[in-house]
């Protein structure tokens, strides 16, 4: 055998295909099926792109589409400026960094439904306020009577705080990672030429972070894109639909309604997007250069 190695390579390949490939094409097939599982245990018929046309008319979708939009792009940009930010406060050394820095990563490892639910308590307003709001009574800001979350103008930013909180973080170390490799060749030049701290952050640190930040930039907003942990914990899409996501309408269309279907279009209608936003993304980010 020439390549025994492929051998070795081989059951990767099978068990990469069951968990990607197979529903992949599981859900292409039936996404030009009617089949309703509350009226049927067997998809009912072949119907074309009816599913997709249904959701391009659907009134319910252009509304998540842009709360969607609505909640991962202002979220993302918080997260990334607080996140350099941060990452420029812990870039030296001092005695227990090491410590800080692994406390400070906590808040990513918090699985998102605990950390939905515990904002949730947060933000409670009623008897027994959440500290949320105490906080922001003792400092003279109002909140709205049905609480941050209860109000149609509020609660996607509740939402919004809960995923700064989790990913400001992963921001800041993957970035303090980039600080840290900027060879000390050229900073030790840029200190000779007589470049003040903020002249060597802006003209030799941040030029040397720009993939890191767009690659980064690019993956947490992806998550949050398909956000459906914290809306689920918090709001349930609610009040109305303020905070109804793609993500969220697509459990609701699949697991309440049973529409197989029709979920199944809606979650290739997902990555259809992410795909054209991506790709977007990627042509202007790294216009004339090669990743």
């Amino acid at each position: 055998m020439k390549r025994p190695y492929l051998f070795f390579i081989f059951p990767s390949f099978i068990f990469l295909f069951i968990l990607i490939a197979y529903p992949l094409i599981f859900s292409l097939y039936y996404s030009f099926q009617f089949w309703n599982l509350a009226t049927s245990h067997e998809p009912q018929g072949f119907i074309g792109l009816t599913n997709y046309l249904t959701l391009l008319n659907d009134p319910r979708v252009l509304n998540a589409i842009i709360v969607t939009i609505m909640l991962a792009v202002p979220t993302t940009m918080i997260e990334l400026l607080l996140g350099l930010g941060i990452a420029v406060l812990l870039d030296r050394d001092f005695k227990g960094i090491g410590i800080f820095r692994a406390i400070f990563i906590i808040p990513t490892a918090v699985a998102p439904v605990i950390a939905g639910l515990i904002f949730r308590f947060m933000f409670y307003q009623g008897l027994g306020t959440g500290i949320i709001p105490y906080i922001l009574h003792i400092i003279g800001i109002g909140t709205p009577e049905r609480g941050i979350l209860g109000d149609q103008q509020t609660a996607l930013i509740g939402i919004a705080v809960t995923m700064i909180w989790r990913w400001t973080p992963f921001f800041a170390i993957t970035l303090l990672a980039g600080l840290q490799s900027v060879p000390n060749e050229l900073l030790d030049a840029a200190k000779v030429d007589g470049a003040s701290r903020y002249q060597i952050f802006r003209h030799v640190k941040l030029p040397h972070l720009r993939k890191l930040i767009a690659i980064v930039f690019i993956i947490c907003f992806m998550m949050h894109f398909n956000a459906y942990d914290e809306v689920f914990a918090e709001t349930r899409g609610g009040p109305g639909e303020a905070t109804t996501t793609l993500s969220y309408l697509l459990y609701w269309e699949g697991l309440v309604y049973y529409n197989i279907g029709l979920s199944a279009a809606m979650t290739w209608l997902i990555a259809i997007l992410l795909i054209i936003i991506v790709n977007i993304y990627f042509k202007f980010a790294f216009k004339g250069e090669k990743i």
